[in-house]
């Protein structure tokens, strides 16, 4: 697979020369970008791959929902509709997206537009005249809108500064595109995290030192979702996931627990046939004290069989998940200043 993304390399810099005159062309004016005439927040990356965007676009909904209405956009990815939808009592991963679905059960609760055009989201938002903040997810490449405030995630693991153009590298753009964020937060940091590490970004990250901030995962409880109680003594785990980077729950729970990994692709669409299989790894792989465990974001793709019954036999729990952001009170304060003045 590397020896192939080498020889892809000439193709790399073709897909980076053409997003990069793009971009100028939007910069110059003359590919057009609407600027949204009310407070707006967009949180994205300039690389393919989880960087954890999801939990920090609900985090900063919990901020700023103390002080205002918010409203989610998003392109709904992995849905089975098209066009602009609203989300509401009856919607569900199929219809708005497996992410979209999140932030529409997230408590607070915000309004969550998905549509794969932005700029018809946004004017959606202003056809119903209300006073939301608006969080754009994952636009941050999507530029025929233009956010007021811009937050780029940067994988501590997966650095963009190390990376190169798809499909050579995962870079969606070249690193220079970092000069569009108002802020950089470096994600999925290990808890221990000293100064020299922070610095050593800090020096590759062309923002001001302020504008650079740093948040690791914070693993909560394993909820129960189904007719079983959580062992006294847990012992084994099978962990079901379809998201784009499970490395990290992995190994957080590989420390505790013995564990037994049945991986999916990103968005995955889960079938009957999936949960045959999850189901016969559950009993191979241990009898006495285990579970199967999976994310809050396949949570919402596997709700369907639950309502079914298809998992009552069976020991399911969902990992909650959450981040803690170095100097959190600085950058929640920073938002909210934003929103207060725009």
């Amino acid at each position: 697979m590397r020896i192939l993304r080498f020889l892809l390399f000439p193709f790399a810099i073709l897909y980076g020369i053409i997003t990069w005159v793009r971009n100028k062309l939007f910069d110059w004016g003359l590919k057009k970008s609407y600027s949204i005439p009310f407070p707006s927040i967009c949180v994205g990356n300039i690389s393919v791959g989880g960087t954890g965007k999801t939990p920090h676009v609900l985090l900063f909904n919990k901020w700023l929902s103390e002080e205002n209405e918010i409203t989610i956009v998003s392109r709904g990815y992995g849905r089975k509709t098209s066009g602009l939808l609203l989300a509401d009592e009856n919607s569900n991963a199929d219809t708005v997206g497996d992410e979209p679905m999140l932030f529409h059960l997230a408590n607070p609760q915000p309004n969550v537009i998905v549509s794969e055009k932005r700029v018809l989201a946004i004017h959606e938002v202003e056809k119903q005249k209300n006073k939301s903040v608006v969080i754009l997810d994952d636009a941050f490449q999507h530029r025929h809108v233009k956010a007021g405030f811009n937050v780029l995630m940067c994988d501590f693991k997966k650095p963009y500064f190390k990376d190169f153009m798809l499909p050579t590298g995962d870079l969606r753009e070249f690193k220079s595109g970092e000069k569009r964020a108002d802020i950089v937060i470096v994600s999925k940091c290990p808890e221990e995290l000293s100064d020299q590490e922070k610095q050593d970004f800090r020096n590759n990250i062309h923002l001001p030192e302020n504008d650079i901030y740093f948040s690791s995962i914070v693993y909560g409880e394993m909820k129960k979702w189904g007719e079983f109680e959580l062992p006294n003594d847990l012992k084994n785990i099978v962990l079901v996931t379809g998201i784009a980077n499970p490395k990290p729950l992995e190994e957080s729970l590989s420390k505790k627990f013995s564990l037994k990994s049945v991986i999916f692709p990103d968005h995955h669409t889960f079938t009957t046939k999936d949960l045959t299989v999850i189901h016969e790894n559950f009993g191979n792989f241990a009898s006495e004290n285990s579970i199967i465990l999976t994310t809050e974001k396949d949570a919402v793709r596997l709700e369907a069989f639950k309502k079914a019954g298809e998992l009552k036999n069976f020991p399911w729990f969902v990992q909650k998940m959450d981040v803690q952001v170095y100097r959190e009170t600085e950058l929640k304060d920073k938002l909210l200043a934003y929103v207060r003045k725009a």
